[in-house]
């Protein structure tokens, strides 16, 4: 999957600085932990015909991969603008110029498999479960195609390597980038989940 050296690089150095970095491991948990808050308040209900007892509701269900990837997706793509190492950023900027499009197909290999495969690994499992297996692999498919529409459109021109910034963002800007996300996420959620439910009742 990794074929040129320059894609390679980028995939490995990607692993590295969030093996060793906590800023940036607590800053996507940060963006992680919203993703399942939410995934978790919509998946489960109480039914108070049993005794308020928590249940699994089939809306939630399915919406749980859209909602994962969106707040995956969004909050790596937050935290690869923010730099490692600032004062040696230099090295990238003048030599990272003939490589950006290797960068970023790296970049996205690895939000797909690094950040995107282990959460359908997880929630496939509660999929299979519930639904039947016909109906659970389709909304698999259909959660992993927007989560690479979603990884093309919120990486679309990122031609950097990731934590390779020549600046620290301002906390102005990630306010808004995060009230940004916020407005997008509630018409993601409700527009994606209505296809996906227009589809699944006639394939």
């Amino acid at each position: 999957l990794l074929r040129h050296p320059f894609q390679r690089a980028s995939f490995y150095f990607i692993g590295r600085i969030f093996g060793r970095s906590s800023k940036h491991r607590l800053f996507i948990a940060m963006y992680g932990g919203i993703g399942l808050a939410v995934t978790v308040s919509s998946l489960f209900v109480l039914r108070r015909d049993r005794e308020l007892v928590l249940g699994i509701t089939r809306s939630g269900l399915l919406e749980a991969p859209l909602i994962l990837s969106f707040f995956i997706v969004s909050g790596l793509r937050a935290t690869f603008n923010i730099p490692y190492e600032l004062d040696a950023n230099w090295v990238f900027q003048i030599t990272s110029g003939s490589g950006a499009a290797e960068f970023l197909r790296a970049t996205k290999l690895w939000v797909l498999l690094r950040g995107i495969v282990p959460a359908y690994a997880a929630i496939g499992a509660l999929e299979f479960y519930f639904l039947e297996p016909a109906e659970a692999v389709f909304h698999m498919a259909f959660g992993l195609a927007v989560a690479v529409l979603l990884t093309e459109f919120f990486f679309y021109r990122f031609n950097k390597l990731p934590f390779t910034c020549s600046y620290l963002p301002p906390k102005s800007q990630m306010a808004f980038l995060a009230a940004a996300y916020l407005y997008g996420f509630t018409i993601y959620t409700f527009m994606v989940a209505g296809l996906e439910r227009w589809i699944g009742a006639s394939p």
